[in-house]
């Protein structure tokens, strides 16, 4: 696409020709331009074609016998372009995985390189290896080159400035372990087999200072053995420990043994020399010797016995020169052929392999404080992938999904590639979503989390392992405060798993009436304590209340006076009417005004008292018509206004006089 991504390309089938005989295709391209580069495409310029239309032309062997059927295929680059198995693999910890070689379609060696870039899920063709390579695995030297061991009689090291693999030389040994052994200081890379899986002696090479592979010689040379496990000691002197496997006769041998350099020799010559001195037996853990286990770190997965799957594993203990491989916990089903990676929080994931039926499995375990349990199942099964912790970007401490990539589907090699997302700490909705099966507070967790104080959430960002919530922190599930005992339960937790009682002081119930207030707070222990208070002035329910603002508010039937709440009198507001003194009672008639409020008049007819001015100046108001006005600043009109309010002053005292004289 525009922005460099592969999102189609062909893929490179077998041509069959008339005997049935399968051989690789080449391809080349005429008629337009194309990124000839050896680097990954991704994040790159796309070169610009320059024609309209572009020849494919697929090339195959001479020797093949005609007719020879030839198909391309056109796919997506969500899957490798080659089936593969048994393959090397490295990643760089940025964004892409690169597989070398191995075993394709036919039990033919490859010689092709793939990549895979995380950011956008697609695959892209890498420079191939110098020559077809058959199972093989790398071997990276610290602070160095990275090697391609096994499948062929050479070993290839990866040039990152060129992005292309480079043949380093011929080796006597195709088959065994890669591996680094560390002499005086420095790292070496090692190949510890045979030249072919019928060698009946073990065979050390190593790659000198001057460049070059060179055997070393043997003190004592031990029997060779078929797919035997080789893991590095990091005892004083360093060294290598060699267990499992299949001798020449078809036996499995519980008998270990530890290769070590001669430290008598100078740091370029430690590696001429070396002895084989017995190691610990295994016999306690798989009483019929191990083939085919996968390793990590000191762990040993699985593996086969007599041909049958085995569910055992062990891990090797080291203390200073004493090598002990103790039993771990047992698989959740028999495995062999498995995909082992480590990731964070001190977990192994294992995935596929050969099960007990013989087939390749579906399974996906994981390891959890020592036990081993069952993830989500593979979309389709397969033993001997390949398998990747991805790391997000950015870095949160977490890994961004599995990547399980090709392998062995059961006759046939595999191109798919899944990624099993749902890592520990990964948000999530559903225990479906997530590899462990469980989610807890919006995050795939390690278990249920399901505690009232327990939470998988990390204020480090480190989400996915359940813990304690921190003491006084609010509990973010459970802690409901209880109706009936209101002062048992907190909404916070008390930094054990545990909800906090309601806090000393913290009302509980308390009511009030008369100025009696009957308190009841909690004791901090989760129990509501009772007791009564007279207040001065009032309550509010929880407390007395003797201050207020000048006129501010206070309870209901209380007023402010001069700062205080006091309560009110029994007619203390009458609307309309005004008090009667003698019976401290509300008015409900008049006869006069002064029988109504301050802003109300007495109506002599029907004797009820009305919302009025009960005076114009010193004009006492009794019954009839008043006439108001409101101020103008209009000089004109103030003449008139005055002349009526006179008319009406006159008429008023003409009545009250005509009264008088009636009187």
């Amino acid at each position: 696409d525009a922005e460099g991504t592969p999102r189609w390309r062909v893929r490179a089938p077998l041509a069959v020709d008339s005997a049935k005989g399968k051989w690789p295709l080449t391809l080349g391209l005429e008629g337009c331009h194309a990124d000839t580069s050896s680097e990954p495409p991704w994040r790159r310029p796309v070169t610009a074609p320059g024609s309209d239309s572009c020849v494919l032309k697929l090339g195959f062997s001479a020797q093949a016998k005609f007719p020879v059927w030839v198909d391309p295929q056109w796919t997506l680059t969500r899957e490798m372009a080659e089936a593969r198995r048994n393959f090397g693999l490295v990643y760089d910890f940025e964004s892409q995985v690169q597989v070398m070689g191995g075993i394709g379609v036919g039990g033919v060696a490859l010689q092709s390189t793939e990549f895979y870039d995380q950011d956008t899920a697609t695959w892209s063709s890498g420079s191939p290896l110098p020559g077809p390579r058959g199972e093989n695995h790398v071997v990276s030297v610290a602070g160095g080159p990275l090697y391609l061991f096994g499948g062929a009689a050479r070993v290839d090291q990866w040039q990152p400035s060129t992005s292309t693999w480079q043949d380093t030389g011929t080796t006597q040994n195709t088959v065994g372990c890669g591996i680094t052994l560390s002499a005086n200081g420095k790292e070496y890379a090692v190949f510890v087999g045979g030249s072919d899986t019928s060698a009946t002696q073990t065979r050390v090479e190593y790659q000198r200072d001057e460049g070059g592979w060179q055997e070393a010689q043997q003190d004592a040379s031990i029997p060779f053995r078929e797919a035997a496990l080789c893991i590095p000691l990091s005892t004083a002197g360093g060294g290598i420990l060699l267990f499992g496997g299949r001798e020449a006769d078809g036996t499995q041998p519980t008998s270990t043994w530890v290769l070590r350099p001669d430290p008598s020799l100078s740091a370029g010559e430690q590696l001429a020399r070396v002895a084989w001195t017995p190691g610990p037996d295994i016999a306690k853990t798989y009483p019929n010797g191990v083939a085919f286990a996968a390793y990590e770190s000191g762990w040993v997965l699985g593996g086969e016995a007599d041909g049958q799957a085995l569910d055992t594993t062990s891990y090797l203990d080291q203390t200073g020169f004493d090598l002990r491989l103790l039993e771990g916990r047992s698989l959740v089903e028999p495995l062999s052929r498995v995909s082992v990676v480590s990731v964070l929080h001190d977990q192994r994931w294992v995935a596929g392999g050969i099960g007990s039926d013989g087939f390749p499995s579906w399974q996906v375990q994981y390891s959890q404080a020592a036990d081993w349990n069952s993830g989500p199942a593979l979309q389709i099964p397969r033993a001997g992938a390949g398998l990747v912790a991805l790391v997000p970007k950015p870095y949160e401490g977490n890994d961004a999904g599995l990547l399980m990539i090709g392998g062995d589907g059961g006759g046939e090699p595999l191109s798919s590639v899944e990624l099993l997302g749902g890592a520990l700490g990964t948000t999530c909705n559903a225990g479906t979503d997530c590899r462990s099966g469980f989610c807890a507070q919006g995050v795939c967790c390690n278990e249920a989390c399901d505690g009232e104080c327990r939470t998988c959430v990390s204020e480090s960002g480190f989400d996915g392992t359940c813990h304690d919530v921190a003491a006084y922190q609010p509990s973010p599930q459970g802690c409901e405060p209880n109706v009936a005992e209101p002062c048992t339960v907190s909404r916070l937790c008390d930094g054990h798993g545990a909800c906090l009682p309601v806090p000393s002081g913290d009302d509980c119930g308390s009511t009030c009436g008369l100025g009696l207030l009957h308190r009841k707070t909690c004791d901090g222990n989760g129990q509501c304590v009772a007791s009564e208070l007279h207040c001065t002035g009032n309550c509010d329910g929880r407390s007395c209340i003797t201050g207020c603002l000048s006129g501010g508010k206070c309870p209901e039937l209380s007023h402010c006076v001069e700062g205080e709440c006091i309560p009110d009198p029994p007619c203390y507001d009458c609307g309309l009417y005004a008090c009667n003194e003698t019976t401290n009672t509300c008015r409900t008639s008049c006869v006069t005004s002064s029988q109504c409020g301050p802003d109300a008049a007495c109506d002599r007819e029907t004797g009820t008292c009305f919302q009025s001015y009960r005076s114009v100046g010193d004009i006492p108001f009794e019954h009839g018509c008043f006439c108001g006005c409101s101020v103008s600043t209009d000089s004109r009109r103030s003449p008139l206004i005055l002349a009526a309010s006179l008319g009406v002053l006159v008429r008023l005292r003409r009545r009250r006089r005509g009264a008088r004289r009636r009187s």
